[in-house]
């Protein structure tokens, strides 16, 4: 929990500056929750970073915690076949850990996706689980 903002904030500019990632959503569109209509953000597609669970992972010279964070990828498209290519994008940018301050990621992965319709917007969606294992600088 001690890191938990800042692997977010790390995520998400990496995230962010992930061209090829850019390239399937239309530009940079990575937020903290989905953008309201009004926003001029304009429709899917774009992930969000959502639900995390956060336990801790300590050894006898470490303390550190894992992270199990949901990226929700969301489609306006008819099929699911942009929310798979948008999925394949971010496990590419995933493949390199951000940089924290204070803190390490030893070890990012992929833990699971569950592809879904949602009745009332008629929206698709992927959510992409990845475990981050936090390592804490001593001096944090």
């Amino acid at each position: 929990m001690k890191h938990a903002l800042t692997l977010q904030t790390a995520l998400f500019d990496h995230l962010r500056a992930d061209t090829a990632l850019a390239a399937e959503l239309g530009g940079p569109r990575i937020y903290d929750a989905p953008p309201h209509a009004q926003s001029g953000e304009g429709p899917p597609p774009y992930i969000t970073i959502g639900d995390e669970t956060v336990t801790a992972w300590d050894t006898k010279t470490e303390e550190g915690a894992a992270h199990e964070l949901t990226f929700t990828i969301w489609s306006a498209s008819r099929g699911f076949s942009q929310v798979k290519a948008i999925q394949s994008a971010l496990a590419d940018a995933l493949k390199t850990a951000p940089v924290l301050p204070q803190a390490r990621i030893a070890d990012l992965r992929f833990v699971s996706s569950a592809t879904s319709r949602e009745r009332r917007t008629r929206l698709r969606r992927a959510d992409c689980v990845y475990r981050a294992l936090v390592e804490w600088d001593e001096a944090a």
